[in-house]
C-alpha cells in the first residue's frame, strides 16, 4: 500500500512539475503582459533571461519595455535595429525610436528613423502606425524618391542578380552613424598593398576606403566596400562585390 501511494504521489508530481514548466511564458508572452500592465513576472524573469540570451532581440526589447525611464531604453532599441534588422523585432524596435523622437520634437531624428523604417520594412503593419503618429506630432514624412530614381535602383538591384557584374549598387550617404556597415575586401598590415587595392578598385567605379584596424597589437589596414544602412543591405551585394574582386568579402562594421 505505502509503495501505490508513493507510485501515485510520484507520479502527480511529475505531472504537476510538468505542466508547470510547460506553463511559463514566453519571451513574446512576457512583452505582452507588459504591454497590459503587468510586469511582475517579466521582471522575475529577466534577470535569468538576460545570463541565458544576452544577445537574443527579445530580451532586448522586453528589457527595454521594463526601463522605467524611456531614454535609457534608447541603446536597447537601437541595438537591435543595428544588429538584428532581419529580426521580427527590428521594425517594433524601429517604431518605439520613432515614437520617442516624434514625443520629443526632433524631426530630424524622428524623420531619419522613419525613412529607415520605409526602406527596410516596406510590408511590416506598424509602418502605417509609424506614419500617423509622425503626420499627427512633427508632421508628414518627406515622399518617397521619385519613380525615375527607383527605377535607376531597380535596375542596379537586376544588374547585381545577374553576372557579369562590375559595379554593385552601393549606398549614397557616408554617414557611419546611419550607415554603419560595409564589406571588407581584404585586411593587411601592408599599407602600400591596401592602398593599391583602394585605387584598383575605386578605377572600377566601387565606393571604397581603407581603415586601420589594430590586431594583437599591430596597426593593420581593411579595404571597404560600400556603406550599407543594416547587414541585410550589404549582404544583398556580398555577391556582386566578389564577382569583381574574386575574394572572400565579408560583412562588418565600419571604422572611420
Amino acid at each position: 500500500m505505502k509503495s501505490l501511494k508513493f507510485s501515485v504521489a510520484l507520479a502527480a508530481f511529475i505531472v504537476l512539475g510538468y505542466t508547470g514548466f510547460a506553463q511559463q511564458p514566453t519571451v513574446q508572452q512576457l512583452i505582452f503582459q507588459v504591454s497590459k500592465g503587468w510586469q511582475a513576472d517579466a521582471k522575475k524573469a529577466l534577470p535569468d533571461l538576460l545570463l541565458d540570451k544576452p544577445d537574443d532581440p527579445a530580451v532586448m526589447f522586453l528589457h527595454a519595455t521594463l526601463v522605467d525611464d524611456p531614454k535609457r531604453a534608447l541603446p536597447l532599441y537601437e541595438r537591435i535595429t543595428e544588429r538584428f534588422s532581419g529580426n521580427e523585432w527590428a521594425d517594433d524596435a524601429l517604431l518605439r525610436l520613432i515614437i520617442f523622437y516624434t514625443v520629443q520634437k526632433e524631426q530630424t531624428k524622428s524623420v531619419k528613423y522613419f525613412q529607415q523604417f520605409r526602406q527596410l520594412y516596406p510590408q511590416s503593419e506598424l509602418l502605417p502606425v509609424a506614419y500617423d503618429i509622425m503626420r499627427m506630432t512633427v508632421g508628414s514624412p518627406p515622399a518617397e524618391s521619385s519613380t525615375t530614381e527607383k527605377r535607376v535602383s531597380a535596375n542596379t538591384h537586376s544588374q547585381a542578380a545577374t553576372a557579369p557584374v562590375t559595379t554593385p549598387p552601393l549606398a549614397s550617404i557616408e554617414t557611419i552613424t546611419t550607415h554603419p556597415y560595409t564589406i571588407a575586401i581584404t585586411t593587411t598590415p601592408d599599407k602600400a598593398e591596401a592602398q593599391k587595392l583602394v585605387t584598383k578598385y575605386t578605377s572600377k567605379n566601387l565606393k571604397v576606403n581603407m581603415a586601420e584596424k589594430w590586431i594583437k597589437g599591430k596597426r593593420n589596414y581593411v579595404v571597404q566596400v560600400g556603406w550599407y544602412i543594416s547587414e541585410v543591405a550589404a549582404a544583398a551585394d556580398i555577391d556582386a562585390v566578389r564577382k569583381v574582386c574574386n575574394c572572400k568579402p565579408i560583412v562588418t562594421r565600419r571604422m572611420p
